[in-house]
Formats: structure tokens, C-alpha cells, sequence
């Protein structure tokens, strides 16, 4: 037997794709440190009534396909996601005491039936640069190449 609606509850199916670099895309963010960080990205998105569905952490970049709450906005979602982040890798890696994540960040909306092909393809994506120019071209969005690498 289903479940009946309760005109109270909001039903939502809400998806986006998330992108930004480290400071200057440099390649700061080492391969024993991938894991951890993808690990406290999905717990920081849980406390913001989130889920991390799929992603990647790169070496120069992060991706994140999130199912979000509406509610969150997009804006402090991504705000705690990276600040969070950022104290976190401060606090425990001695040598990334100054670690910075650049200004700049791109958020996308991902249809439900995309969600997995988008996953498969972040896992092939090689570079910050590569990937977050492709997606502003494929959206057809005018940029600043100077503002993107803020």
C-alpha cells in the first residue's frame, strides 16, 4: 500500500553540480588527503540537510553532485561546504596551514536522469581549467577568464 500525501510535506527531487578550485588552481591537495576531504564534504552536506550523491576531490579542484534541500540556498550550502573544508584542512595538515580555496565557484542544476552519466564523467574529468570552461561553454555563459581564476 503507498503512502499517502500529507498536503504538509514538501516533495522535492533537487539536484546540483558543484565546481571550484584551490587558490590559483594549483595542485595542493594530495592524493591520502582525496578521501578525507570527499568524506567531510558529505558530512558538512548532511548538516545542511544534503546529500553528496557522487563527485570527485582532484588534486587542483573539487566536484560534487548534491542533492540539496530547499531549505538551504544554494549560496550557504556551497559557503559551508568550503569554509568548513578550509578550516578543516588547516587545522589537520600542519603544512597546509594557509590552504585557500579561490573566491569564485560554479553551480549548476542537474536533472534527476543525468545525475549518473554527469558522476561517470567527473571521474574522467583531468583539470579545474578543462572542465569548468566546457561547462560554462555548454551552458552558454559569458565569463571573464580573469574572474573564473579568482
Amino acid at each position: 500500500m503507498m503512502k499517502e500525501l500529507d498536503d504538509n510535506e514538501i516533495h522535492h527531487e533537487l539536484y546540483i553540480h558543484l565546481l571550484w578550485s584551490t587558490a590559483q588552481q594549483q595542485p595542493l591537495i594530495s592524493q591520502s588527503l582525496t578521501q578525507h576531504l570527499y568524506d567531510y564534504f558529505c558530512d558538512i552536506a548532511l548538516t545542511c540537510e544534503s546529500h553528496v550523491i557522487g563527485g570527485q576531490v582532484s588534486n587542483d579542484h573539487v566536484q560534487l553532485v548534491i542533492k540539496f534541500s530547499p531549505d538551504i540556498s544554494i549560496a550557504d550550502l556551497i559557503k559551508a561546504l568550503k569554509v568548513s573544508s578550509m578550516l578543516w584542512i588547516r587545522t589537520n595538515f600542519l603544512d597546509a596551514s594557509d590552504f585557500e580555496w579561490q573566491k569564485s565557484d560554479f553551480a549548476f542544476s542537474v536533472d534527476f536522469e543525468e545525475v549518473g552519466t554527469l558522476i561517470d564523467k567527473i571521474k574522467r574529468t583531468k583539470s579545474f581549467l578543462e572542465e569548468v570552461y566546457f561547462l560554462l561553454d555548454q551552458n552558454d555563459l559569458e565569463y571573464d577568464c580573469k574572474e573564473i581564476l579568482e
